[in-house]
């Protein structure tokens, strides 16, 4: 399925999504209005309420970024993945990394969309009770890999990363889990690396 029609597809359930609580904060509020008759009734009434309303903002806020993802991300470039890793992780003890050669390796993507998509990765595993989390970035051909290691079966989680799957897709590269279900993976692809000329644009050998 093309990335247009994944889109759509996500977009479309998030909204369908949306139906469930408005109908539920809609049936709060009336029921607020005809029976509540205390302070106590207001307030457990008006907390219920607010969950809901969460609920809702939640589901547009992923409509939001899927309708971003249709345009075309504005700030393609060669980066090291290293620095997109500290950005996300920041002074951070949820995960450790691996920092070697391969972490200073330039990848070809949308910094900010390859940001966000490690961001979302990230958080998902480290909020789903597998806090021991081991990164690292590993060169390959014409990629550069992110791989986060836990100690348990990261397959129950594939379902809670469609968001950050799609994100990585439409920054250029992928997500993609290991056979054996231990370790998760953001595959970007490596910045082609150019051959220096002259002035006179004959090749620079180094």
């Amino acid at each position: 399925m093309q990335l247009e029609a994944q889109i759509a597809k996500a977009a479309s359930r998030e909204l369908h999504d949306t139906a469930q609580p408005l109908t539920v904060l809609q049936g709060l509020l009336e029921l607020a209005l005809e029976r509540a008759h205390t302070v106590d009734d207001y307030r457990e009434a008006l907390t219920a309420a607010l969950s809901e309303t969460a609920r809702v903002t939640a589901c547009f806020e992923n409509v939001r970024q899927l309708v971003r993802l249709q345009q075309p991300a504005p700030d393609v470039c060669d980066f090291p993945i290293s620095q997109s890793l500290q950005d996300v992780l920041g002074g951070s003890q949820a995960a450790k990394v691996e920092f070697n050669t391969a972490t200073h390796v330039l990848v070809h993507a949308s910094q900010g969309r390859v940001r966000q998509a490690l961001s979302l990765l990230i958080s998902n595993v480290t909020l789903n009770g597998l806090d021991e989390v081991e990164i690292s970035v590993e060169s390959q051909a014409i990629a550069v890999e992110v791989k986060l290691r836990v100690s348990s079966d990261i397959d129950l989680l594939s379902s809670k990363l469609e968001m950050p799957q799609l994100i990585a897709a439409s920054a250029g590269g992928e997500i993609r889990f290991s056979e054996t279900f231990d370790s998760v993976s953001l595959i970007l692809p490596k910045a082609v690396a150019v051959q220096p000329t002259d002035k006179k644009g004959k090749l620079i050998h180094v």
